[in-house]
């Protein structure tokens, strides 16, 4: 090999070995958790769900699964450890995980817990199972699909009842990434009328003699009611939870062309009389 060549190797080593020793002292710190390219675990922020589905860092209940902002974290394999291991009673020593937690920016990194390793399941944000989830109701939740009363069409001066042909929640426990996930989804509903009147409700609606949502149109005409539905959604982890999915919900719309026709009274023999 020549000078030049030597000198690169030594180079290259040189720089791995102050890489791994950066690597031990204070491991990096991704924005999204995935399993480490350089050395074995898994690294991340915010709130964390650990294999065997422990929440470290978990949000108060109720709170976003963006929970405990400004936290990062890593989880290392038994083999990748700089101190002891010392895993739960029957856990092999090579499925021994270790959950290095920081609370914020600048504060060192401790060893928050020690976990067993559970196939299929890797550790991740809350926030990413919240995402997952939102997948998950999205790919569940019932067509939105308006039916109305009276079937032959609005009539002026009389109430038309709608509804929108879901349910009032969804709630179902999936496997999610591996992990038994609760979900609870709840829809809200918007009605455009056509006629520039809004109704926006927590009710589905129905046929008769529900009239939890209906509308009197004053004039006769062609409308295009128009409704909305978003699902909001939050979810549990084992005994931990409920957290709710931040940012927007799962969005649904549809519309219906009306022909409104002008009631007209007419009388009527009665018998007997």
């Amino acid at each position: 090999m020549s000078r030049t060549g030597r000198l690169a190797l030594i180079t290259v080593a040189a720089t791995v070995g102050l890489f791994a020793s950066w690597l031990l002292a204070a491991p990096p710190v991704m924005a999204d958790a995935g399993w480490s390219s350089t050395g074995g675990h898994w690294q991340g922020t915010g709130a964390l769900i650990v294999p065997g589905g422990q929440v470290v860092g978990e949000a108060d209940a109720g709170g976003t699964a963006s929970g405990c902002s400004g936290c990062s974290w890593h989880v290392t394999d038994c083999a990748d450890s700089t101190v002891v291991c010392g895993g739960p009673p029957g856990c092999p020593e090579a499925d021994i995980l270790q959950v290095w937690f920081s609370a914020g920016l600048g504060v060192s990194f401790r060893l928050e817990q020690v976990s067993c390793a559970v196939a299929g399941q890797a550790a991740m944000s809350l926030e990413q199972m919240g995402t997952l989830v939102k997948a998950q109701v999205q790919a569940l939740a019932p067509e939105l699909n308006p039916t109305y009363q009276p079937r032959s069409g609005p009539l002026t001066q009389l109430p038309t009842l709608f509804d929108s042909g879901q349910p009032r929640s969804l709630e179902r426990v999936d496997n999610i990434a591996g992990y038994p996930v609760r979900l609870r989804a709840t829809p809200r509903w918007t009605w455009l009328w056509g006629d520039g009147g809004r109704t926006e409700t927590a009710d589905p609606g129905g046929e008769w003699p529900d009239e939890s949502v209906a509308h009197t149109y004053r004039n006769e005409g062609v409308v295009r009611v128009v409704v909305q539905c978003v699902w909001s959604a939050q979810f549990w982890i084992g005994a931990a939870g409920p957290y709710r999915v931040s940012g927007d919900g799962v969005e649904q719309s549809a519309a219906r062309r009306l022909t409104v026709r002008q009631a007209r009274a007419a009388l009527v023999p009665m018998l007997g009389l």
